[in-house]
């Protein structure tokens, strides 16, 4: 449940609907009926899947981002020891091989070094 309002109504609900966590959607429509009586609002969203294309670029974007904030443990004068360095660099193999998995939707994302 989430809150919404509009200057001079008073603050109302409205249920926002998420798809499945494991698949990409893009909202295509956005129907809402304002009713000022009753300060309410009610209204449908449509969302349909993306193309595995732009799947794979949401993909490749969230695995740039995990690459470039683990940088800095494979730096010559990271503090880390040369064992922990190893677990790093093994990881960071593991989210450059995520792009050799099928599905952009249903992607085993492995766990960070602790």
């Amino acid at each position: 449940m989430a809150w919404s309002g509009n200057e001079g109504y008073a603050f109302y609900p409205y249920i926002e609907v998420t798809p499945d966590s494991n698949e990409f959607y893009r909202l295509s429509a956005v129907v809402n009926v304002v009713d000022a009586e009753a300060k309410t609002v009610t209204g449908t969203r449509t969302a349909e899947p993306i193309s595995d294309e732009d799947a794979w670029a949401i993909v490749r974007a969230m695995r740039n981002a995990e690459l470039t904030a683990t940088d800095w443990t494979q730096l010559p004068d990271s503090p880390l020891t040369p064992e922990k360095k190893a677990e790093w660099a093994v990881y960071r193999q593991s989210l450059r091989d995520v792009t050799t998995q099928e599905n952009p939707r249903e992607i085993v994302w492995s766990d960070p070094v602790a």
